[in-house]
């Protein structure tokens, strides 16, 4: 079996490969919300001002308390 040899780069970063990643996600038109996306967002505004919130931790107990 032979092995095969790679180009090493450079320790910098080109600037360009930077460049190519960032251009793949920008989005070039305003992302619209359907009425259902519209509907979850303004009733989890609601649960959150009302303090019906759970942290992580506390998803994770109540996760393992359904699975026992």
């Amino acid at each position: 079996m032979t092995k095969k040899k790679y180009q090493q780069s450079s320790d910098k970063p080109s600037s360009m490969k930077m460049q190519d990643s960032n251009v793949v996600y920008q989005q070039t038109t305003p992302y619209v919300l359907t009425e259902i996306e519209h509907d979850l967002v303004m009733r989890s505004e609601e649960d959150y001002k009302a303090g019906r919130i759970y942290t992580q931790a506390e998803v994770d107990k109540l996760v393992a308390t359904w699975l026992h």
